[in-house]
């Protein structure tokens, strides 16, 4: 703080003296080394300015280059479906097949009947089991024979004849020739009645065992099952015109034996009957 050049008493901030109102010396100018404050924030100022503007030219600088290196990188590759399953492997198709043209040479068509139908068994070749040994007739003391042509000779008469229970068994019929096969049958026990000289009448179809079912089994498999009663008569069974080169009859149930003294531990068939026409390819 100054004071006044005239009274010397201390002048405040001012134009003019508080004590005696003579005008207060202005300050002396300052010097050329000195600096005001304003004037060293202004230098500073002046400094830093230049660092800055370089700093930021380089941070753009920077970001400019970073980013073209964004944009011109290698692209990714597209991403590849691969199936699945492993690379490589080709989609899986659904097979297809070419259809033959109806009609074309050398295509199997179903054989069809070349005639009527006719009794064909007669000239199969037959396969059985075990025949009981021959017998000896009580009505005139001939012998009686059981094997297999008896079951194919007409004559319910005459049996084929095995020992016991002959379920499980099979006959098999091999024919001269395919045929379509319209009906089989059989006479399923011993269709004979004898009298010996006394009088004495024997029902050889009660007393030997008699055949209640039986399998007709062809050659693709096809079977036909037969329930049988208690007949003497030829019990028949339609076939279904199946066309067939050989006939496998299964014995399937067996009747006990009968009763009384005379009665034999055999089961007995006494005819088997095919009916078929010949087939020819077409």
């Amino acid at each position: 703080m100054s004071s006044c050049h005239r009274c010397g008493a201390a002048t405040p901030t001012g134009r003019f003296c508080a004590e005696c109102g003579a005008p207060v010396a202005a300050s002396p100018a300052a010097g050329p080394g000195s600096a005001s404050p304003s004037g060293a924030s202004a230098g500073r100022t002046a400094r830093v300015l230049p660092w800055v503007v370089g700093a930021l030219f380089v941070v753009l600088l920077a970001a400019g280059g970073a980013l073209l290196v964004l944009r011109e990188g290698p692209e990714e590759p597209a991403a590849v479906d691969v199936p699945r399953g492993g690379a490589g492997r080709a989609p899986d198709r659904a097979p297809t097949s070419a259809a033959s043209p109806s009609g074309s040479p050398g295509e199997e068509t179903a054989p069809t009947p070349t005639g009527a139908p006719v009794e064909v068994a007669a000239a199969a070749s037959i396969t059985v089991p075990a025949t009981t040994p021959s017998s000896v007739d009580v009505a005139d003391g001939s012998t009686t024979f059981y094997d297999d042509t008896r079951l194919v000779d007409g004559d319910p008469t005459t049996c084929w004849r095995t020992s016991g229970d002959a379920g499980g068994s099979e006959i098999v019929l091999d024919l001269a020739e395919p045929v379509a096969l319209s009906r089989v049958g059989l006479v399923n026990g011993y269709a004979k009645t004898a009298t010996d000289p006394r009088g004495t009448t024997y029902d050889w179809y009660s007393l030997n065992r008699r055949v209640l079912a039986v399998e007709w089994v062809l050659d693709d498999g096809t079977t036909l099952r037969q329930d049988l009663g208690e007949s003497r008569e030829l019990q028949t069974l339609d076939a279904g015109g199946a066309v067939t080169s050989s006939v496998r009859l299964r014995i399937v149930a067996v009747s006990a034996p009968g009763d009384g003294p005379d009665a034999k531990d055999y089961t007995a068939l006494s005819e088997v009957s095919l009916l078929g026409a010949p087939v020819a390819a077409g």
